[in-house]
């Protein structure tokens, strides 16, 4: 079953176990991340990948988790509408940082380090 994580930001697959979060996403063309992120170029902004790896911190570690800082990342390949990310994201090492990499493909579009913790 589809869920929609953000407007335009399908999972269509997704898994979760002791090595960490890994899902299939789909860009839709619709998504009202493309407003402003250019007009005849549309690319998806960082924000909309920092909801992925939001999305995925929680699914690893319930409700209350949450994205608290990015120590790294590096934007490697534009995402454009249409296209399909395929989506790791380990679980948190003893310090809370879980390492992430976003794919079109075989191709290395985002990577980085998120630092996670719990809301309460």
């Amino acid at each position: 079953m589809a869920t929609e994580i953000f407007d335009g930001l399908t999972v269509v697959q997704e898994a979760v176990d002791a090595t960490g979060w890994r899902a299939r996403l789909r860009v839709e063309t619709t998504s009202r991340a493309f407003a402003g992120h250019f007009e005849g170029q549309p690319i998806l902004p960082g924000v909309a990948h920092l909801v992925i790896v939001r999305h995925a911190l929680r699914a690893m570690g319930g409700a209350s988790a949450t994205l608290r800082a990015l120590p790294s990342v590096r934007f490697r390949e534009v995402v454009r509408p249409g296209d399909v990310l395929d989506v790791s994201v380990r679980p948190p090492d003893a310090e809370g940082r879980s390492r992430f990499d976003v794919r079109i493909g075989d191709t290395l579009a985002v990577t980085g380090v998120a630092h996670g913790g719990d809301d309460g």
